[in-house]
């Protein structure tokens, strides 16, 4: 049996779960084992542009934050969501998800923002994430009205 609670409990709690996990003070640094439990074992991260294509496992897109995070690029960061769809069938769902990050040093203002597409299922009694896909906002590719609050 795998250890249910508040994260994964439901899909409200796994998207917040989700958020606050790669967020971190200045200084500080995700909370890189809270993110591991939401994610399945054989998850997938993939992050778009229109430039390019990159896919991690946890741990490999642990690793590439990480690296930016001990390079200083990023001292602290605040990803939030500001807007949700949500398509659900018996056990599994599909989130849509449009976040803002900021930097938490200097100037707090946008830095991105974005769409998250999250697969998800049920097992065992919790939520798991089965993947996340994800593309940046940018002047080619505006975020549609109805994916913004």
């Amino acid at each position: 049996m795998f250890h249910i609670d508040r994260d994964t409990e439901t899909l409200d709690g796994l998207v917040e779960a989700f958020y606050a996990t790669i967020s971190f003070p200045e200084g500080g640094a995700p909370d890189w084992e809270r993110e591991r439990k939401l994610y399945s074992p054989t998850a997938r991260l993939t992050r778009m542009s229109t430039d390019i294509i990159q896919t991690f496992t946890v741990e490999e897109f642990q690793a590439d934050l990480q690296s930016m995070i001990t390079s200083g690029a990023l001292p602290g960061f605040l990803e939030t969501e500001i807007k949700r769809h949500v398509i659900q069938y018996a056990d599994i769902a599909h989130l849509f998800s449009t976040y803002e990050g900021r930097r938490l040093s200097g100037q707090p203002e946008i830095l991105l923002r974005g769409i998250n597409s999250i697969q998800a299922y049920r097992r065992e009694g919790r939520w798991w994430i089965a993947s996340v896909l994800w593309f940046r906002e940018g002047p080619a590719n505006p975020i549609p009205k109805e994916f913004l609050p």
